[in-house]
């Protein structure tokens, strides 16, 4: 953009975000988010006997973006083109003694991510409600202070009969109300997670399958689905 600095710039970023929202939706951390589906995973299949626990040790451990050699990430992106392979295998290749094999077992590409993002869903709306408690807050104060504070009404953009700015805030602090309501209605059919394997059969995680699946979501924060959602995306258009 000819004339606005790269400085400029970050100081407009904040005119439609804020540095808090674009770190929920980071690339940082949207591998942080799969490398934490990963370790779940495994401390899930450890409990269960699938792989070693000293794997699933490793994995946990080794779970974080500082260790993961993006260099070698971006390398594999480039003869992949896949999303979340490159980090897989960069997950592979910070774990010791041979134990990066057991990385990713038995899930696909589509449980990942969408867990993923479904857990950067709930720290970005946890952003939201905080702010709209701050709104919130603010409007009963304004409310309060103008109860008695007249101003004309208006109907078909000419004054009519006065009302109160205090009563005209309170409409306000109504629908912000019933908006944090809705998202509190949402949460329960949006954090939801995804562990089922391949198109969606669990076939590949073993006949403890479903074991897999509940401890991994729980260990996470999430419900489990009551089927697998892997070709539905009412829950991310809800949002």
């Amino acid at each position: 953009m000819t004339g606005v600095s790269v400085f400029d710039m970050r100081i407009l970023q904040d005119s439609w975000s804020t540095k808090a929202m674009r770190d929920v939706f980071s690339e940082e951390n949207r591998i942080q988010k799969w490398l934490d589906v990963e370790a779940a995973l495994a401390k899930a299949q450890a409990s269960l006997g699938i792989i070693p626990k000293e794997a699933a040790d490793e994995i946990a451990k080794k779970a974080f973006y500082k260790f993961m050699d993006m260099d070698f990430i971006f390398a594999e992106f480039k003869k992949t083109k896949h999303p979340l392979v490159p980090t897989v295998r960069g997950l592979e290749k910070a774990c010791e003694n041979g134990f990066g094999e057991f990385v990713h077992f038995g899930v696909t590409t589509q449980d990942i991510i969408d867990t993923g993002l479904v857990l950067q869903f709930k720290e970005g709306l946890k952003l939201i409600k905080e702010k709209l408690k701050d709104i919130a807050k603010s409007l009963k104060n304004i409310a309060s202070e103008h109860k008695n504070t007249a101003m004309m009404g208006r109907t078909l953009a000419l004054q009519a009969l006065p009302i109160t700015f205090g009563h005209k805030v309170a409409i306000w602090l109504s629908e912000l109300a019933r908006h944090y309501d809705r998202i509190e209605e949402l949460e329960k059919r949006l954090y939801v997670g995804s562990i089922v394997g391949a198109v969606g059969t669990k076939a590949s995680l073993s006949d403890k399958c479903n074991e897999v699946e509940r401890l991994t979501l729980e260990s996470l924060g999430l419900c489990v689905p009551d089927i697998s959602w892997q070709p539905a995306r009412d829950r991310f258009i809800e949002l």
